[in-house]
């Protein structure tokens, strides 16, 4: 009756060891895949006469790409009013593809840029942003907006600048947590309760221990007299005749 109860008690205890660290290889194993690697430091290289389309990657965005006979598309990107981009694009064997780089210090964009190496990131559009760079390009070339939705997608190369030591420090902490969950789970062995380490020691240790025990050793000093040997007090007891 009493090694159920042991084993009961052993038992709760595992699965409360348990909870904490799947919970936490869980939470880490979803904040990993909602948040992009940003491959900055080994960016995929894209021929900007490919389709970004198929070169579209969620959790691989990085990419560099030496795009030629770029052309203003009449739309700027706006972050909290003010303008922080302006959306280029390109238009080779009748497909167009569009760019989006960083407004410097408030210039104007130029109508037209002959070559430019950029390094950013391969982004989908908002539906929002992009029908409103179909319906200005639409207006400014005299097509139509369903026509350009032909030959355009909603992929684009954006230049402007991301977060990306903020998305880095977040990665580095989700992996932190999930290598504790994982050695918490696997690595350290569970501690076992109090009660179990007592019921388990046998009764006739105690006994055993005792016998083999040495006796106290005896004082040679006086009886009354509680120094250490060598001692050199007086007996209090009266000397007998």
């Amino acid at each position: 009756m009493k090694n159920s109860f042991i084993i009961a008690d052993i038992r709760r205890d595992l699965i409360r060891r348990l909870i904490l660290p799947l919970l936490v290889i869980a939470a880490s194993l979803f904040v990993l895949s909602l948040t992009p690697r940003d491959n900055i430091f080994r960016q995929r290289p894209v021929n900007y006469k490919s389709r970004y389309e198929n070169f579209y990657n969620k959790l691989l965005p990085c990419v560099r790409v030496r795009a030629e006979d770029l052309q203003y598309a009449g739309l700027d990107y706006y972050v909290n009013g003010s303008v922080s981009g302006h959306y280029y694009y390109t238009l080779v064997d009748g497909f167009c593809q569009f760019y989006l780089l960083d407004a410097k210090n408030g210039e104007l964009p130029a109508p037209s840029i002959e070559s430019l190496d950029i390094h950013g990131r391969l982004i989908e559009l908002k539906a929002s942003e992009y029908q409103a760079l179909l319906e200005t390009m639409a207006s400014a070339l005299g097509w139509k907006a369903s026509s350009l939705e032909e030959v355009t997608s909603v992929y684009a190369v954006s230049a402007l600048p991301s977060a990306f030591y903020l998305n880095f420090i977040g990665r580095m902490a989700a992996n932190l947590c999930l290598a504790c969950g994982l050695a918490e789970l696997f690595c350290w062995p569970p501690r076992r309760s109090g009660t179990w380490q007592t019921e388990r020691r046998p009764a006739r240790l105690s006994n055993r221990r005792r016998r083999l025990s040495p006796p106290p050793a005896k004082s040679s000093g006086p009886e009354n007299c509680f120094c250490p040997p060598p001692c050199f007090c007086f007996s209090t007891e009266p000397e007998r005749a």
